[in-house]
């Protein structure tokens, strides 16, 4: 995997102190790095797409479209330009989440393939004219879409669709240790620890996003690579930094693992009030089994719950024990 060569700062519209990305510029770039995606077949790559980014007086002319890793753009897209957001890159009234996307690209067959982030709004039916308006990009390469058990091309192509069955299996997405793309020095650590904590305070108070959580974890051990690439004199002004990095990596993986907990067994819970709800007898063998279950698992989730700060979830316990008392 290869870093993006756009930096975060270049397409903030709203940094005036920052010249904006160019999009003649940008296209021999993209065009570069989709040749560079299709000599590794099969191995995903992320990509960071925004509909009518560039324009001229005003009007849309064209599209920003971007390969490569990079943490900072991966989690800004996911919290801030895949939903209505203030902090979207583009001006706060023109922006539209159902003109960005995230995700992953690869090739296979000589046919470059999308995979859009869950949390991406694009329309089924508008991504086919954006492979076509992109089309220039792909260096006369077939582009597709997989969307909903869909392969969607582009408009002048056929689009195929059907059971899962009949479309060929999306490879899950292999873990890899994020490319480092910041200088290393003291100082850009110094000011990435203050981030990372400021984003782990935010994690551990709020109702967080369990994909922002996970993204933080692999910053922070970005963080902690990048350290090691010090020399001995710079790491001694950053050792408090790097144990309060390590202690914090140790406190997320915990977030992580509540939050996969939660999700089983909010699943669980739900089964047990719903079994327990549907029987004849409430005072029953059976029915004082599922509720046995019921209560004994809404322990454990108001104790997750608790350290995550889950409110919402919290909520629908409290709701869940009325049900079982009623």
């Amino acid at each position: 995997m290869f870093p993006c060569k756009v930096k975060i700062e270049q397409l903030d519209k709203t940094n005036t102190k920052v010249k904006d990305v160019d999009m003649k510029g940008n296209k021999p770039l993209t065009k570069g790095k989709i040749k560079k995606v299709a000599s590794k077949e099969g191995e995903r790559t992320p990509y960071y797409y925004l509909g009518g980014y560039f324009e001229n007086n005003g009007k849309p002319i064209g599209d920003f479209l971007s390969l490569g890793n990079s943490l900072k753009l991966e989690k800004h897209f996911v919290q801030h330009e895949m939903k209505k957001s203030k902090s979207s890159l583009i001006d706060e009234k023109r922006q539209d989440p159902k003109k960005a996307s995230m995700g992953d690209v690869y090739v296979e067959g000589s046919v470059i393939h999308f995979a859009p982030h869950d949390k991406c709004k694009l329309p089924e039916s508008k991504w086919a004219k954006v492979l076509k308006d992109l089309k220039e990009n792909f260096s006369g390469m077939k582009a597709v879409v997989i969307i909903n058990w869909k392969i969607v091309a582009a408009d002048e192509e056929e689009e195929t669709s059907g059971s899962p069955e009949a479309t060929p299996a999306v490879p899950e997405p292999v873990e890899e240790t994020p490319v480092i793309e910041d200088t290393v020095s003291a100082k850009v650590l110094t000011e990435d620890y203050k981030v990372l904590l400021a984003e782990f305070k935010e994690a551990q108070k709020a109702e967080h996003d369990v994909d922002v959580v996970k993204l933080l974890y692999k910053e922070i051990v970005v963080w902690r690579k990048n350290f090691d690439k010090l020399d001995k004199a710079a790491q001694e002004k950053l050792v408090k930094f790097n144990a309060s990095c390590e202690a914090t990596l140790l406190e997320v993986k915990k977030i992580i693992k509540v939050d996969q907990n939660i999700g089983a067994d909010v699943t669980k819970v739900t089964a047990a009030v719903t079994n327990y709800l549907s029987t004849d007898d409430h005072e029953s063998a059976e029915a004082l089994k599922f509720k046995a279950e019921a209560k004994g698992l809404l322990v454990k989730l108001e104790k997750y719950c608790k350290f995550v700060n889950a409110q919402k979830l919290t909520k629908k316990c409290n709701q869940l024990q009325e049900m079982l008392a009623s």
